[in-house]
């Protein structure tokens, strides 16, 4: 049975809300290994898409413990998530790890949030695990971003 949720209608929504978002980071994410050319970033790139599938699973596990449906797909942040990477993949390695941190600051953001809220003790767990993720993805990236800058300034 799902509860209410201060700003959300219930705990499914929000959690539904989460998985909509690593539907649409999966489909960025998948674009970005076919288009990431440096061999290391490929399989980092790759590891996050992996991160983001567990994600789905696990939130759809928990939001069906709770009896609801899960999401069985993103929203139409998906085109724009997409988007960005298709684009900077036209522009090499770097313009595709710009456009992934962009995606990633917006699935912390969402997972930041989430956080924030009074949840039961299993959702906590998850959206800390998940959050977790996200912070490590971003912080890969944008690191990654600094090296190549410095390496642009040599």
């Amino acid at each position: 049975m799902a509860m209410r949720m201060g700003g959300e209608d219930t705990l499914v929504d929000l959690l539904n809300e989460l998985i909509e978002l690593d539907y649409d980071a999966l489909e960025a994410y998948r674009i970005a290994v076919g288009r990431v050319e440096d061999l290391r970033d490929r399989a980092r790139v790759s590891a996050f898409l992996d991160d983001h599938e567990r994600h789905v699973q696990d939130l759809a596990a928990l939001i069906r413990e709770l009896g609801g449906e899960p999401a069985a797909a993103g929203d139409l942040r998906q085109i724009l998530t997409k988007g960005k990477v298709v684009i900077g993949g036209l522009f090499g390695d770097r313009l595709v790890l710009e456009a992934m941190k962009a995606n990633e600051a917006e699935s912390t953001t969402a997972y930041e949030r989430a956080a924030a809220r009074e949840l039961p003790v299993r959702a906590r767990a998850l959206i800390d695990r998940h959050l977790a993720d996200e912070r490590r993805h971003h912080d890969w990236i944008v690191e990654r971003l600094d090296a190549a800058e410095g390496l642009l300034r040599l």
